[in-house]
């Protein structure tokens, strides 16, 4: 499977793929399982994507808030565009707050910052 390539990006769109394609099949879920840990944080967020439209809610929202706290700022606006995406309704009072707590520690006016506090504040209102 493409999920396995060595190109993160290839992973990526294979992830992305498997979220929106119309089948779901067991031996695909499996294959997104095994790589909830990949080391590109991109590929992780499609993955959570992919098992969440898959019905796997628990694992997705468990990577997603994972995604929360990586370094870098793409990555945590993915993961925030990515929860934003699938109108998670039954998050949890832990996945929000800590989706309150991005928003409070980004508080530059401009810039990436601006972007991260903006897409947390309109998931939660």
């Amino acid at each position: 499977m493409r999920l396995s390539h060595g190109d993160p990006s290839v992973r990526f769109w294979a992830a992305t793929a498997f979220s929106i394609a119309n089948e779901q099949r067991d031996d695909i879920e499996n294959e997104l399982l095994s790589h909830t840990n990949d080391p590109s944080p991109a590929v992780r967020i499609a993955v959570a994507e992919a098992l969440y439209r898959y019905g796997n809610h628990d694992t997705a929202i468990e990577v997603l808030s994972a995604g929360l706290d990586e370094e870098h700022p793409f990555a945590k606006l993915r993961a925030l565009n990515t929860i934003e995406a699938l109108n998670i309704e039954n998050m949890g009072d832990e996945l929000a707050d800590k989706i309150a707590t991005v928003r409070e520690s980004h508080d530059e006016e401009w810039g990436t910052d601006y972007y991260i506090r903006r897409a947390a504040t309109a998931i939660l209102e």
